[in-house]
């Protein structure tokens, strides 16, 4: 009688076990494949729209990801980590420190080298400095977090690290991208 009651326990015990090991699945986007063809029409409706991003103060909401203003000046959208590659390099090669310092750079950074007792200046200098091993990492993670060769870490704090990995970390001088969300966008914190 008690190897038949530890059949049963034990067949117990699995059941649990297995219960408890199952993984949720939840359908987060859903596009059915002739979706953008005129009139077409399914049976069943999306099951979940992809969330959008409310739109900011100076935010188009068009997808646009740099916006003219009516003084002339630009407001660059770092919506993306992507967004925020391309303007700094865009924005390293015309050499407009100004508007890198107050909209790509983050305030840690900035507080970081008040702190040294080093001027913001001393950033963009470093950046200039390091713009060709800048450009390979960001050219070696062209999707930048969505990047295969990329793994995303994240140490706290709205702090976002992408690193390079395998094959594609070799041979460069950074291998890690740090970023942080502020100020309702991506901000560059740092490379190493």
């Amino acid at each position: 009688m008690s190897a038949r009651w530890a059949r049963v326990l034990f067949v117990l015990l699995a059941a649990v076990l297995a219960a408890a090991c199952a993984t949720e699945e939840r359908v987060t986007s859903y596009k059915p494949f002739l979706t953008g063809i005129s009139g077409a029409q399914f049976g069943q409706q999306p099951v979940s729209q992809r969330a959008e991003q409310p739109a900011g103060p100076s935010d188009p909401g068009d997808g646009r990801i740099v916006v003219e203003n009516p003084d002339g000046s630009r407001t660059l959208l770092c919506r993306t980590v992507r967004a925020l590659m391309s303007h700094l390099e865009r924005e390293l090669d015309e050499g407009d420190a100004d508007i890198i310092l107050k909209q790509l750079i983050s305030r840690r950074t900035l507080e970081e080298f008040d702190r040294r007792g080093e001027p913001p200046r001393a950033i963009i200098d470093f950046l200039q400095k390091h713009r060709r091993d800048i450009a390979v990492l960001f050219a070696r993670m062209p999707l930048a977090e969505r990047s295969p060769t990329v793994i995303l870490q994240q140490p706290g704090d709205n702090v976002w690290i992408l690193k390079l990995t395998g094959a594609a970390a070799e041979d460069t001088r950074f291998t890690r991208l740090w970023v942080v969300f502020e100020r309702g966008g991506w901000r560059f914190y740092w490379v190493t």
